[in-house]
């Protein structure tokens, strides 16, 4: 009976022993599969936050692209070639507006000119000419004169300007030159003159001046005339020559043309 015991024991020993072995194995297994399995969320995380900065990333670049393409697109559509510009450039049946002050400009020059425009009075006996000068003397080629006036009998009209319009650029040699038809006295008792506008590069606004003509009797009354001093007024004058009347234009210096601020 004692050798039973000792054997019944020694296996009861044994057997627990290994049924603890066991335990402690698959414990150690079970914690070592869920580190794996914390290593691999880990990862798929880190990967997952790496995956979504490179697709943020990518679609700003690609929205950064699209909207450089479509700039060079517009650019690109919206540059006016030959054909537009001929097709911006109005007839001279179209009804012209005075042209804006802009900063540095007239920018758009190549819409701004239009057939005709220097013909005020189609068939006129009156030919008005002229240089736009700059300080130092030298021919503005890229200023653009636009006139003003009243019929021959003094009347302003009714239409978008209250009187007849001519525009002319002084393109290549900063000459400039209009037919028209002699003006009438205007009934706020004003002598017969053109009502001169200026655009030139530099100039933040269009300056205004006027043409008055030799040998007027209302020249002595009219009443914006004789605001100007004595010594200055000749700048407001034309002076005949073999091709009509001549009026310069001169922007700054020696005998600088009066300009009014309206």
């Amino acid at each position: 009976m004692t050798d039973r015991a000792d054997r019944t024991g020694h296996r009861s020993a044994g057997e627990a022993r290994d049924r603890a072995d066991q335990a402690g194995h698959r414990a150690a297994g079970e914690a070592g599969d869920r580190a794996d399995r914390a290593d691999q969320a880990g990862h798929r995380t880190a990967d997952e936050a790496g995956g979504r900065a490179d697709r943020t990333a990518g679609e700003a670049r690609g929205r950064a692209d699209s909207t450089a393409g479509e700039a060079r697109d517009r650019t690109v559509h919206e540059r006016p070639g030959p054909a537009a510009e001929q097709a911006l450039t109005p007839g001279p049946a179209a009804e012209q507006a005075l042209t804006p002050g802009q900063t540095v400009g007239p920018f758009y020059g190549f819409a701004l000119p239009y057939e005709g425009g220097p013909v005020i009075v189609a068939g006129g006996d009156l030919r008005v000419h002229g240089t736009v000068f700059d300080g130092a003397g030298e021919p503005v080629p890229d200023a653009l004169v636009e006139v003003l006036q009243a019929d021959g009998d003094g009347r302003l009209g009714a239409g978008p300007h209250g009187g007849l319009f001519g525009r002319c650029s002084t393109a290549p040699a900063g000459r400039f030159a209009f037919t028209t038809v002699m003006p009438g006295e205007t009934r706020d008792s004003c002598a017969p003159h053109l009502a001169v506008m200026v655009h030139a590069r530099g100039l933040l606004l269009q300056l205004h001046t006027r043409v008055y003509f030799p040998d007027q009797p209302l020249n002595a009354y009219d009443p914006v005339l004789a605001k100007v001093p004595n010594d200055r007024r000749h700048t407001l004058l034309a002076v005949p020559d073999d091709d009509g009347l001549r009026f310069d234009i001169r922007l700054q210096g020696e005998d600088e043309t009066v300009f009014f601020d309206v």
